[in-house]
């Protein structure tokens, strides 16, 4: 099953901001300037967590993972925003 997951981020280095976000791009959607909303199962989470895990400096930067549930809840979740509407959208999943 996969999550809907929010992932924010402040990297010290803008060498390495460029590299997370690079990372990011594979696992979410870029929502806003260092945060992305990720549909993944908990393998994929995992994976993102560990290729992340190779570029930060734990001393220097943070990421923060918010679990939103399952990503069949996304409809139904109240997010509320202010200006341009976010990237919000359902995916339908494809089946191979």
């Amino acid at each position: 099953m996969r999550h809907c997951y929010i992932v924010v981020y402040d990297i010290s280095d803008k060498k390495r901001v460029k590299k997370v976000f690079k990372t990011m791009k594979e696992f979410g959607d870029h929502t806003q300037l260092s945060v992305f909303l990720c549909r993944l199962d908990l393998k994929s989470f995992r994976e993102m967590q560990k290729k992340l895990n190779a570029v930060i400096e734990e001393e220097e930067d943070q990421i923060i993972f918010f679990n939103l549930g399952p990503e069949n809840m996304l409809p139904r979740m109240d997010i509320t925003h202010m200006g341009r509407s976010p990237v919000l959208e359902t995916r339908n999943a494809i089946i191979v």
